[in-house]
């Protein structure tokens, strides 16, 4: 993830900190390696604190892909049994539109930083 041309905005909520799938030595390297990806220049990641309560991706996950490059944006969302890509302008107009929400909600990079430090300590 070093070419800075690429750029990816991950967006996660608090739970991830404390959800340990395959024990608590593997979430702790997991955030490990997202503390150190957030260190890159061209990485963003936010966690959504429990504090910001309900947020309008609640229940639900999808991945909005922009190229700049193509003038093109789309959404992915799957789901247990199919997953779909999303096209329809208005369609993408609406997950921007979560997806600044969120951005809004989330914690700054800074403190994304302090709260996986604070969780990985607290693993070890």
């Amino acid at each position: 993830m070093t070419d800075s041309s690429f750029k990816i905005w991950i967006m996660l909520g608090e739970a991830v900190l404390h959800r340990p799938v395959g024990g608590a030595d593997v979430l702790r390297e997991q955030l490990l390696h997202l503390h150190t990806l957030n260190k890159q220049e061209n990485v963003s990641i936010q966690l959504i604190p429990y504090e910001a309560g309900g947020h309008a991706a609640l229940g639900t996950s999808f991945a909005m892909f922009r190229m700049i490059d193509l003038a093109a944006s789309f959404a992915y969302v799957e789901w247990l049994t199919d997953s779909v890509y999303i096209d329809q302008p208005e369609d993408i107009e609406v997950y921007g539109y979560v997806c600044n929400k969120l951005m809004a909600s989330g914690a700054d990079k800074p403190t994304t930083q302090r709260m996986l430090m604070r969780r990985i300590r607290d693993l070890s």
